[in-house]
């Protein structure tokens, strides 16, 4: 990076407003965020929010599209990547390991080869991120531990869930839904991804996640929301596991040792979007 562009992405950075909308983005994945939502996130006004976007995305920060009526902005992951490693990369003579730490990288092979900490959250019901936690726990061979979170105290999950359970081997005990504070906050133990599946929990205050994990958005449609007979009601269920397990089973597929920790988020985020990114690309 050229210092005339680190200055300009460092002085666009210098700003209250903007610092909070730039880091919001961050949070939000390389999926973006509406400028509405944004708004409403920062507590700021249409045209105080559209002057700090313009001077984000002038300064490469922040890239915008649109998508039917909206204009959705997402932060450019590798424009801050890049203004990191110019600031740190004559740190101490060529050592910039002695700097401070930068965001963690990917799980390492050694990190791979112990359990990964995996949060699945939803909001009222939930069977969805039980169904999550049961599936990474059965398929992954031990590689994942994953647990179920809700943003509801002690919620019962529809009891549509626990015939499916039962097919993968797992007692609804060993995944029952804890409350997500109990996940959350300073103490608590380290968590490499924490993962939503419900777009409910993503309109919720965000969490304070320790170990600064790779968050993703994997929406799945509440099958205890679907009506019809105990049959379709049934099979709703069924298709919730299905897009959960082809989305888990993609997510394990991927190099883990080989990506760095945004290419990693990207990958996981667009799982969720149902897009798969060719190996590679990053």
């Amino acid at each position: 990076m050229e210092t005339r562009v680190a200055i300009a992405a460092l002085s666009a950075l210098a700003h209250e407003g903007r610092m909070a909308v730039f880091r919001l983005l961050v949070r939000a994945g390389p999926g973006g965020m509406p400028a509405g939502e944004i708004a409403r996130a920062a507590g700021m006004l249409a045209n105080t929010l559209s002057s700090n976007l313009g001077i984000l995305v002038a300064a490469g920060l922040v890239t915008s599209r649109r998508e039917g009526r909206s204009v959705i902005y997402a932060a450019v992951y590798g424009e801050a990547r890049r203004l990191l490693e110019y600031l740190v990369d004559d740190c101490c003579g060529g050592r910039p390991e002695i700097c401070a730490a930068l965001p963690p990288p990917a799980p390492s092979q050694a990190a791979v080869q112990r359990a990964i900490e995996t949060v699945f959250v939803c909001a009222g019901d939930p069977a969805r991120a039980m169904l999550a936690a049961a599936l990474m726990n059965t398929l992954s061979d031990g590689r994942f531990h994953a647990r179920a979170a809700t943003l509801a105290d002690q919620t019962p999950a529809d009891p549509h869930v626990k015939p499916l359970l039962r097919a993968l081997g797992v007692e609804e005990n060993e995944v029952a839904a804890v409350p997500l504070a109990s996940l959350t906050g300073p103490d608590a133990p380290p968590v490499a991804f924490a993962i939503t599946v419900c777009a409910e929990a993503v309109r919720a205050p965000r969490p304070v996640w320790p170990g600064q994990p790779i968050t993703a958005q994997w929406d799945i449609p509440d099958p205890a929301a679907a009506t019809g007979t105990p049959v379709e009601m049934a099979a709703a269920f069924r298709e919730a596991a299905r897009r959960l397990r082809n989305r888990i089973e993609l997510l394990l597929a991927l190099p883990m040792d080989k990506l760095d920790r945004l290419a990693l988020h990207a990958r996981t985020y667009e799982i969720g979007r149902g897009t798969e990114i060719a190996d590679g690309e990053t």
